[in-house]
């Protein structure tokens, strides 16, 4: 199990990796290679479910694993998947790419390739030959844009990086938008996510943004990814170092979900649905944009972040029907608002909020092995602060971890967690 603990930290520093995107009214571009994975995976799952000839389940594993490689050199904008020279060096290119022929630019993109490919072998190499083959094999597909998931998937790369710039300018109405404009016309020519170009680019010439008279569902899918994308301005906290609180964002906190649901959960051997799984890993925070989240307890609460707050402190000192009552309480706000969110996307937010409510009542083995990876990953992040600062305490949640675990693969895994701590 140590190499599946040493992957979930490389995991981890996709959420350090700022992405190159138009600046807001206030300046900053809040987005990191884990945001960007975690809302591809959203974007993949509901414009892919019923797209012909295309496995969407596959697609959204692909959609996770695609920006491996930025761990290392890093996002400088639309074109920065072709480089690989270093940061600097990065930055120069972006700038002259317009003015390189074709021959150059392929020139570039096969050093990139090759460099990344050897580097991706290197960091899956301590997994069995299935797992290893498979995430290469994602990866490779993304990078050639070939046929099928990898092209679908390259184009809805393009796609979310243009819905972000055009809603930065919503922000900041001289952000520029050019460069996604252009890379998002030479990459996309699927039929349903012309249709959404086409509806975009209608608006932008007349300066104004998707609004309640776009046709079909353009307007609520635009209004549904606006959500998903702010579950990365919506903070956990993961601990505290030295004193001062260590956070991650909601979005974060479910892209580390959904990786180690799928790495673990290939390890039950066709146990359950490791596709219905990924998929609760990827819903079950939804409703945690309206609620905040503060601690082990506090995915039972949802009256406010102070009063969470102050819950939290004295959940171990209530009784079951107080505690019965505040989530059930929690539940019943969270459900309607999740329901409303889901509707705006139908057929595919239908099968969301059945997800939803699966996780929620632990009512599938898939629903029961996803909270118990919840449990995982908070320990997981709280022997990290453990090993920052020696001073902090583990004991409520080891006490959680191992009062919630009983599958066999995860208490091996927080077996191993433990020992290496």
């Amino acid at each position: 199990m140590e190499h599946y603990i040493d992957f979930f930290s490389f995991i981890d520093g996709l959420k350090h990796v700022r992405r190159t995107l138009p600046k807001t009214a206030g300046g900053v571009t809040e987005e990191t290679s884990a945001d960007h994975g975690f809302k591809m995976a959203f974007l993949v799952w509901v414009l892919g479910a019923d797209a012909p000839n295309i496995d969407h389940n596959r697609a959204i594993r692909m959609s996770l694993a695609h920006d491996f490689a930025k761990v290392d050199i890093g996002d400088e904008g639309p074109h920065a998947r072709l480089f690989s020279l270093g940061r600097k060096r990065v930055s120069e290119l972006v700038q002259e790419w317009p003015e390189m022929s074709q021959q150059e630019k392929d020139v570039v993109y096969r050093e990139r390739y090759e460099k990344e490919d050897v580097w991706v072998g290197k960091v899956v190499a301590a997994f069995d030959a299935d797992v290893r083959g498979e995430i290469h094999e994602l990866w490779r597909e993304y990078e050639t844009g070939a046929l099928g998931e990898g092209q679908f998937a390259n184009q809805i790369g393009a796609l979310e990086n243009l819905i972000q710039a055009l809603w930065r300018r919503t922000q900041r109405v001289s952000a520029a938008a050019g460069p996604w404009w252009e890379h998002a016309k030479k990459v996309v020519d699927h039929p349903r996510l012309l249709e959404y170009m086409s509806f975009f680019e209608t608006r932008e010439e007349h300066g104004d943004v998707p609004d309640a008279s776009s046709p079909g569902n353009v307007e609520k899918l635009f209004r549904f990814l606006e959500f998903v994308d702010g579950l990365k301005r919506v903070r956990r906290k993961v601990g505290d170092v030295h004193g001062k609180p260590v956070y991650e964002s909601i979005a974060d906190h479910g892209f580390s979900m959904t990786w180690m649901t799928w790495m673990l959960g290939a390890r039950k051997e066709g146990a359950f649905d490791l596709n219905r799984a990924i998929k609760i890993a990827l819903i079950h925070d939804l409703a945690k944009a309206e609620v905040g989240e503060l601690g082990p307890y506090a995915e039972l609460f949802s009256e406010g972040r102070k009063r969470t707050g102050e819950l939290v402190g004295e959940w171990p000192t209530m009784n079951q029907d107080e505690r019965s009552e505040i989530f059930q309480a929690r539940h019943e706000a969270e459900r309607e608002w999740v329901e409303r969110l889901t509707s705006l996307i139908a057929p595919v937010g239908g099968e969301m909020m059945a997800l939803w409510l699966e996780y929620e009542a632990i009512a599938s083995p898939e629903a029961r092995f996803v909270y118990q990876i919840g449990v995982c990953e908070n320990i997981r992040q709280a022997v990290y602060c453990h090993e920052q600062d020696a001073s902090v305490d583990l004991t409520q949640w080891w006490f959680h971890a191992k009062k919630s675990i009983d599958d066999p693969v995860l208490l091996e895994f927080i077996v191993a967690l433990e020992q290496k701590g």
